[in-house]
């Protein structure tokens, strides 16, 4: 129907399409939509016509009678109601049963009447239903399974649900009470009395007073309560499917003449072997010569409420890891449960294999522990009460990736491999504070272990995580400072870093020295000092070599309109010696306002850095933005590869963005690499730009400020620093979950 009405309109539109009066077209598919809500309309009145005449063929007593706005409200004596139709104003079958056969016809604009060859009562009385097919054809469902088919004239040409002369047939001649009975006269002269008693009703009902229709489930052997409403019945008759037990209480008396009874309903036990498939339980009713039925469909469930029940799921609390599957149980009507766990590519066992070779299981979850990493399990359990046995049940999860044991395998930079072979190497394994150099693994077992990092000024301080899957905590409230002849450096791997110290973190001593290596990998790092430098590289006669910034969430703390927050900051020729500076796949950003920041800083009167190779790839900067620097300043390069970063800030923020900003040298690096990357929000689309308005090489390069946000129908939280973007953007930013 909804397709044939977009036909229509379809049509419409192009009958009209040429009209120079829009109005009239507009009127015809408001006339049109009018005639087609209505035609839906009459085929709900056709198919409940079909439906009461079913039902009072049949039998049925009535108890009151309601003719309103041409419709005829039925009430029967089991609380059921039905609805007659007699004006449908369309062409629509006439639906009737033949009085001698007992089948369904219909006839068609007062024309003779055609059986369908379906009954319409007894046992196998079958309901047709009708609808209007795409065609705008009337089509009629007998409901014996072969589906739709066309109702068709005497000649077999279909007929027609719509036409342009309103009808003045009629479904019925007469919708009457006439005495004591409904008088139902058909269109084609046959008669229907129906006989109404009032101050007669049997109804099986809910607790909100409504006739119970649908199926009522039990388990076996379970005794369920109805109520049952009462007016004016003598006597009763309770009939049941084989199995199954009713008794009626003794009814109440109440107001309006109306008592109230119980009906108990009882399924069958579990020791019977077999129960009959009919559905009805039944009350047969009578007054007088009248009687009516009550019923409520019923059906067994199968289950056994006393046998033990189990059933396993993976756990809600509890996640998985690399070694152990953690599920939650349920139990009914059990004493003993059993359960065996093996890789799901392993064949289930048996509830006999589980009872002679499982792991009794106690409470209500269970831990199944020294798992491989990566590997599907299924977990199978049976429950137990006395010598009877549950069903076996199951649940399928997945273990972890197993983590990196770097205190065990090693973690390598600049060439140099850190391990528990390590000379001095120490393993921490509880809340204590480092205050000398050397090589330190954090092993917090407890998961409560916090190690502190007072002012240290050191050539040589590596502090890793040892295992990938936990960042044990690491607070540093003092500056580091690299300081001595030489060393490998500061070095930081897999650790949940908060700082909270003064103006900056990192610095050079007063010492002159040369240092392997600046890195921070696998860290979340959070500076809580609001509007502070990470580093602050000032004495131009120490100089750090490898500068390593990797797969880390930076938080910065910054208040409203602060001024550059810088991370990686050299002062003077303190950058002179630096041979890379890589900034790789990581999320950088103020949660609360816009960072007016830096990310890689050397001043105006800095020496050339032309030695140097900088990388900045597949990172995320939220609310990091250059400004009033520009983000990445330099006194020259040898190699500048920026690419595939998402640059993010809050709309209507009124500043200008600058990429680069370049001292000293007078043309832009030739070995630059600057594409595919991201640019969204602040005030308009020349918000951003490549070069600062001060950069002493002559350059124009037009930034794209997208519109839409990269992060629509991805993941973006400023609390967790999780930036992950949609699909339309996938391959840009950092690849951090």
């Amino acid at each position: 129907m909804k397709k044939y009405l977009i036909l229509l309109f379809v049509a419409a539109a192009a009958v009209f399409q040429s009209c120079d009066n829009n109005d009239d077209l507009w009127d015809a598919i408001d006339d049109l939509k009018s005639r087609v809500q209505a035609l839906e309309t009459q085929v709900n009145a056709l198919n409940d016509n079909v439906k009461a005449l079913q039902t009072l063929y049949a039998g049925a007593t009535v108890s009151e009678v309601k003719n309103e706005d041409g419709k005829c409200t039925i009430t029967l004596t089991d609380g059921k109601k039905l609805t007659l139709v007699s004006d449908i104003d369309a062409l629509v079958p006439v639906v009737s049963i033949n009085e001698e056969t007992g089948m369904w016809q219909y006839s068609i604009g007062g024309g003779e009447p055609q059986s369908l060859n379906v009954k319409a009562v007894a046992e196998d009385g079958k309901t047709p239903t009708f609808q209007v097919a795409d065609d705008g054809s009337w089509q009629v469902d007998l409901g014996d399974g072969q589906g739709w088919r066309d109702v068709t004239y005497a000649d077999g040409s279909k007929v027609s649900a719509i036409t342009d002369t309103p009808t003045e047939d009629k479904f019925f001649q007469t919708v009457e009470v006439v005495g004591d009975s409904l008088h139902i006269v058909m269109q084609n002269g046959e008669v229907l009395d129906v006989p109404i008693v009032k101050g007669f009703l049997c109804q099986i009902v809910d607790g909100e007073g409504n006739v119970i229709t649908d199926v009522q489930s039990f388990d076996m052997g379970v005794t369920k309560e109805f109520t049952v409403n009462m007016r004016g019945v003598e006597t009763w008759i309770l009939t049941a499917p084989e199995g199954w037990t009713v008794e009626l209480s003794e009814p109440v008396a109440g107001a309006d003449d109306m008592k109230t009874a119980t009906l108990s309903v009882t399924s069958p036990a579990p020791t019977r072997a077999t129960a009959s498939t009919a559905k009805d339980v039944s009350i047969l009713a009578s007054s007088g010569k009248y009687s009516c039925i009550a019923k409520i469909q019923v059906e067994s469930t199968g289950i056994d409420p006393t046998a033990p029940r189990i059933t396993i799921n993976n756990s809600t609390d509890v996640p998985a890891t690399h070694s152990t599957l953690t599920f939650d149980v349920e139990l009914v009507n059990t004493t003993t449960w059993k359960y065996i766990c093996r890789p799901s590519n392993e064949s289930a066992p048996t509830a006999q294999e589980i009872l002679d070779d499982g792991t009794e299981g106690s409470g209500t979850t269970v831990t199944v522990s020294d798992l491989d990493g990566e590997t599907d399990y299924t977990i199978y359990a049976v429950a137990y009460l006395d010598d009877r046995v549950s069903d076996v049940v199951s649940a399928q999860n997945r273990t972890l990736v197993a983590p990196v044991d770097y205190y065990t395998t090693g973690y390598e930079v600049g060439g140099v491999t850190y391990s528990s072979t390590t000379p001095d190497v120490q393993l921490i394994t509880e809340t204590s504070t480092i205050s000398t150099k050397g090589v330190y693994f954090l092993d917090p077992k407890d998961g409560n272990v916090v190690v502190t990092l007072p002012k240290l000024a050191t050539s040589d301080l590596v502090i890793i995580g040892r295992y990938s899957n936990v960042k044990p905590k690491l607070e540093i409230t003092g500056i580091q400072s690299f300081n001595g002849a030489s060393g490998v450096g500061y070095i930081f791997k897999n650790l949940d870093i908060t700082a909270s110290t003064g103006n900056y973190v990192f610095n050079y001593g007063s010492t002159t020295g040369e240092y392997a290596n600046w890195v921070l990998e696998d860290c979340n790092i959070s500076h809580t000092v609001a509007d502070k430098v990470l580093s602050y590289f000032s004495n131009g006669a120490s100089s750090v070599k490898n500068i390593l910034v990797r797969n880390n969430r930076i938080s910065l703390s910054v208040s409203k309109d602060a001024g550059a927050t810088r991370l990686i900051n050299f002062n003077a020729t303190a950058a002179a010696n630096t041979q890379s500076i890589i900034v790789e796949n990581n999320n950088i950003y103020a949660p609360q306002y816009v960072a007016n920041g830096t990310l890689i800083f050397m001043p105006t009167s800095g020496t050339s850095t032309s030695q140097l190779s900088v990388s900045v790839v597949n990172n995320t900067f939220v609310n990091y933005i250059g400004q009033p620097n520009g983000f990445i300043n330099l006194t020259g390069a040898q190699q500048l590869d920026v690419q595939n970063n998402i640059f993010w800030a809050q709309d209507g923020y009124s500043v200008t963005a600058y990429m680069f900003r370049f001292y000293v040298i007078t043309e832009v690096p030739s070995a630059m690499n600057v594409t595919n990357n991201i640019f969204y929000g602040l005030k308009s689309d020349d918000s951003w730009a490549m070069y600062h308005k001060d950069t002493s090489c002559s350059t124009t390069v037009t930034v794209t400020r997208e519109s839409t946000d990269p992060f629509a129908g991805g993941t973006f939280s400023l609390e967790t620093g999780t930036f992950i973007p949609g699909s339309s953007y996938a391959g840009y930013g950092s690849t951090l979950q």
